[in-house]
């Protein structure tokens, strides 16, 4: 059986010229609404940005 995608919420992650984005799903098709907002969403790109190049850091110490 095929998932469907009912609704997304994209932000960019950027923190001292690291760049990506964070997109996240639902089934349901109210579930991501423009009309909700996006503070949680950006305070969680935040935090990721600043956290994967610490993680990226670790991992190509660790090869």
């Amino acid at each position: 059986q095929r998932k469907q995608i009912g609704s997304t919420a994209v932000v960019a992650i950027s923190h001292q010229g690291i760049h990506g984005i964070l997109a996240i799903a639902s089934r349901d098709p109210q579930h991501y609404k423009s009309s909700v907002g996006t503070l949680f969403l950006s305070y969680i790109a935040e935090v990721m940005g600043r956290v994967l190049p610490r993680v990226n850091n670790s991992l190509r110490s660790v090869r």
